[in-house]
């Protein structure tokens, strides 16, 4: 979702509505994202380091690149306009053929032109004839007059444009008969003014209303339209004359934004599973290209941050002997998967059944082989078949044993985690039968079981700040755990069987 709006403000100028309009929607998220999460409370996540205070530096950084391009741009644009009022080729090809060559006189701005039952004066807004017949007159802002040197009267000023006149996306939302003031300036013959017509600053136009102008002849402007850039900037101060007094409206306008003209071109098509498919009106559409667009559709990957491998210092408890050449790891990435230090994990075997295991130290030889070391977590199906006793039905026993074993012998991660972690928290990266509860150890020798210290499980603390810690789900209310008894395993099928008879008979000894 940043990303979407990080690459709104990079394509966007600094004072467009996009580039404002992207940082008051992240900004609402990350205030709705802190005020669901708590502040960390309710859910911990290195995401929530991005704040409000670090996207408001990004965005200052991102305009102190920014604006100088910018203005450097306009100040292009200005000269060019200054020198040389150029004429759109498309808009008005067809109005500037027949215009005398020769110098032009300017006409007094405090006089007014009359034409047919028409009184025009600088300032303002009149329909012009358009270039083609099918479409609506365009909008001229009067600037000046002038004559040119056959005497025939002009109106030199600014256009208008209407939203199917600019270039912009189909996705693009516009405001009802909002029009855009643009850098295309031009003189125009007196007889071609069709009429006059109004265009009103967006901040005046949903609270007053012009006086003796139609509705239909009253247009909204709130941004200006660069013909070279094909970009759209938010105006900040209207630049316009007012000659037409207003009046407030007994009612507001609704702030309506309506799609664009081109997004009406598109029909939607139903998939045979409901789903809508969009495709140009008039294209030919086969049944697996609507399958083949679904497909694209729903077809989605998870993203992931960057997990590299983290480097640390050997532990305290395993020195390197001189000159052999081992480098550990905090955090190192396999075909498997990413793990760190602290991590439990499945390590694949020849049975059906994987076992658990902890991470305390890896490293990666001299001959660039990974390694891992660290206790075994025993589980219920593992005990041995006279073991007597209630457990939790996803309880595990942290074993004596510790071993050294090949990092690729690893599948994928699981979580085990001490009864108050259990009962009030979850990873939510992992699925629920995957994680498991640890409050005892097993003696492997003596074939026993102690309860674990006080502390309970070993706790690891990630030294680098490369290395991704899990995002941590915490439970409005604590779980309350109950212990079942311990099945009997299931390779003891045979009710005849002499160890069979003896543990049910220590089973039911134990219930009374």
């Amino acid at each position: 979702m940043f990303e979407v709006f990080e690459r709104s403000r990079k394509v966007s100028r600094t004072d467009s509505q996009a580039f404002e309009d992207s940082i008051e929607l992240q900004s609402h998220f990350i205030t709705k994202r802190n005020e669901l999460c708590r502040n960390g409370e309710l859910l911990s996540s290195r995401a929530l380091n991005y704040n409000l205070n670090t996207l408001q530096m990004h965005i200052e950084t991102l305009r102190q690149e920014k604006v100088p391009k910018e203005l450097s741009e306009e100040e292009s644009i200005r000269q060019t306009i200054d020198t040389d009022k150029e004429i759109d080729p498309v808009m008005a090809s067809s109005i500037s053929a027949g215009l005398g060559t020769g110098p032009m006189q300017t006409i007094s701005d405090d006089e007014a032109i009359f034409h047919q039952d028409l009184m025009l004066k600088v300032g303002d807004f009149v329909y012009v004839e358009p270039h083609d017949k099918n479409l609506d007159p365009h909008i001229v802002y009067i600037e000046s007059f002038k004559k040119d040197n056959t005497g025939q009267a002009l109106i030199h000023g600014c256009w208008f444009y209407r939203p199917p006149e600019t270039f912009h996306l189909a996705s693009r939302r516009f405001l009802e008969k909002e029009v855009f003031k643009s850098d295309n300036f031009t003189n125009t013959p007196l007889s071609q003014v069709m009429g006059k017509c109004c265009v009103m600053f967006v901040k005046d136009y949903f609270r007053c209303q012009p006086i003796n102008i139609d509705d239909k002849d009253v247009y909204v402007c709130e941004s200006r339209y660069t013909s070279k850039g094909k970009s759209f900037k938010k105006i900040k101060i209207w630049p316009c004359l007012q000659n037409t007094p207003y009046i407030m409206r007994s009612n507001l306008l609704p702030m309506t934004r309506v799609p664009s003209v081109f997004a009406k071109n598109r029909t939607n098509i139903i998939a045979s599973d409901g789903k809508s498919v969009i495709a140009e009106a008039g294209d030919e559409i086969s049944e697996n290209d609507i399958t083949a667009s679904v497909t694209e559709a729903t077809d989605c990957s998870v993203l992931d941050v960057l997990r590299p491998n983290v480097p640390c210092s050997p532990p305290v408890d395993c020195p390197v002997e001189p000159g052999v050449q081992i480098q550990f790891f905090e955090q190192f990435t396999i075909p498997a998967g990413t793990f760190r230090v602290g991590d439990c994990c499945y390590v694949r075997t020849d049975q059906e059944r994987n076992l658990i295991c902890r991470i305390d130290r890896m490293w990666v030889d001299q001959d660039g082989n990974p390694y891992f070391h660290g206790p075994w977590y025993v589980q219920q199906a593992e005990l041995p078949p006279t073991t007597i006793g209630s457990f939790y039905p996803q309880e595990v026993f942290l074993s004596s044993i510790e071993d050294t074993n090949p990092l690729l012998s690893i599948c994928e991660r699981c979580s085990v985690l001490d009864t108050t972690d259990y009962c009030t928290l979850r990873p939510t990266e992992f699925l629920e039968k995957d994680v498991y509860v640890c409050e005892i150890r097993y003696l492997e020798h003596e074939k026993k079981f102690e309860p674990l210290p006080e502390s309970g499980l070993k706790k690891f603390h990630l030294q680098n700040s490369a290395t991704v810690t899990d995002e941590i789900y915490r439970f409005r209310t604590p779980l309350v755990l109950t212990k079942a008894s311990h099945q009997l395993p299931q390779v003891i099928e045979d009710p005849n069987h002499p160890l069979y008879q003896k543990l049910i008979a220590q089973q039911q000894s134990h219930q009374q």
